[in-house]
């Protein structure tokens, strides 16, 4: 219809935003300066958006993440007790890697991405059966120097830039399973 294909998440936070901006206008009349202000700030976000989740799918699911190593943990630190931690290699969209805790027991899970989720059967020990479990991805469009940029993260995780001694023995012992 207009020349883009979007998902539905996408027409919902357009529909937010169009809510916003419509709220912006109705404020200019009272708060002035400050309001256009609001109304610039929510013109460069609607920009910024049409630049990005507005475009056709450009991007494949197996490109959100990049190929290679990658650690999450739902605490912002590592070694949280009674907190989860993920580490997994990324093979063109193909996923194998460990769920943990610290000082605890892991599971190894394989998987695959997905547009939206990172998709896990987890081979939870002594059980006969995977279970299936998916992290939604976030990719918000973000601006670094003049250029716009997705950074996927996984939902309820925080990303990790360095890979500890031990994950990277989890991730050697789920390899040969």
């Amino acid at each position: 219809m207009f020349g883009f294909n979007a998902t539905k998440k996408q027409w919902q936070w357009m529909g937010a935003m169009l809510i916003a901006v419509l709220g912006q206008g109705l404020l200019l009349d009272v708060a002035g300066a400050e309001a256009v202000k609001a109304m610039d700030e929510a013109s460069h976000a609607i920009q910024l958006a049409q630049t990005t989740q507005l475009e056709p799918e450009s991007m494949s699911a197996s490109s959100l993440l990049q190929d290679g190593i990658h650690a999450y943990g739902a605490a912002t630190q590592r070694d949280q007790l009674a907190q989860d931690y993920l580490v997994f290699t990324v093979d063109e969209g193909q996923v194998r890697g460990a769920i943990y805790r610290p000082r605890s027991e892991y599971a190894c899970f394989t998987g695959q991405v997905t547009a939206d989720a990172l998709e896990l059967a987890i081979a939870i020990p002594d059980h006969p059966d995977a279970s299936s479990y998916a992290i939604a991805l976030d990719t918000p469009p973000t601006e670094v120097a003049g250029k716009v940029q997705r950074q996927v993260t996984l939902q309820g995780f925080h990303a990790f830039t360095t890979v500890s001694d031990l994950e990277q023995s989890l991730l050697e012992a789920c390899a040969s399973n």
